[in-house]
């Protein structure tokens, strides 16, 4: 019998390549964080499209993902998420910054890349491709009584849209959530080309590699501005760039 024509490739013809390792949250920046999500995209990284529920574990979808640090550490990485062509996993606690390895292993083939590992590697996460931020509008009205909003609200298209946010009815914070920058001394945030006064941030605590930060009040002036982009800085460092909208 012959395979010509069934469209069967045989196995070693298959590579597992990584063609980028970056931050979950921006995408455009190849420098991983310790304690923070990452995404590596490429070609055979699993055997099938997996998630998971609970903790996240070390194999998904058939991959497990390696990170041998600057100090020759190896640690395997928990995963959120696998498929053939992305993997987003956490960047194990302790990788030491410098080149790290990351090596990823699925259906007998393995594949590796190297990808620098820094304190602080910050990332804004997005609920959508038009880079809508991924927070949640703390409301403190004049009793001291807290509620909480959106910042997004789904249209009849089932399409993630702003909502815009509201700064009539009391002092109104931003909890804004990314990944890379629990490490960071220093965290600035601006809304609409104006500082506004960040009060905390670190990790969240629930969701392993969640980074949250807290600013606020935000300014009466952004009354009526529409979407405004917010920038974050960590240590210097820009994070991408979001927008929110403002009522």
């Amino acid at each position: 019998g012959t395979l010509v024509g069934t469209g069967f490739v045989p196995q070693s013809a298959a590579a597992l390549t990584i063609s980028s390792d970056v931050s979950a949250a921006n995408t455009a920046l190849s420098t991983i964080a310790a304690s923070s999500i990452a995404t590596a995209f490429g070609a055979n990284l699993a055997t099938g499209t997996a998630t998971f529920s609970g903790s996240p574990p070390t194999s998904l979808g058939g991959a497990t993902v390696t990170v041998v640090d600057s100090a020759g550490a190896s640690r395997p990485a928990p995963l959120f998420y696998a498929s053939p062509t992305q993997i987003n996993y956490y960047v194990p606690d302790g990788t030491a910054a410098g080149n790290a390895t990351i090596t990823i292993s699925a259906g007998g083939l393995s594949g590796s890349a190297t990808t620098p590992v820094a304190a602080v590697a910050p990332g804004i996460f997005a609920l959508n491709a038009g880079g809508l931020i991924a927070a949640i509008v703390l409301d403190i009205g004049a009793g001291g009584a807290q509620s909480f909003a959106n910042v997004y609200q789904v249209d009849t298209s089932q399409n993630v849209v702003a909502l815009p946010v509201d700064l009539s009815s009391g002092q109104v914070y931003l909890e804004i959530y990314g990944t890379g920058i629990r490490n960071a001394k220093n965290v600035a945030v601006t809304i609409g080309g104006v500082n506004v006064p960040v009060f905390s941030s670190g990790a969240q605590g629930v969701d392993a590699g969640l980074d949250q930060i807290n600013a606020g009040p935000l300014p009466q002036s952004l009354q009526g501005r529409g979407q405004v982009n917010v920038t974050v800085t960590a240590d210097g460092q820009s994070a991408n760039v979001t927008n929110v909208t403002i009522k």
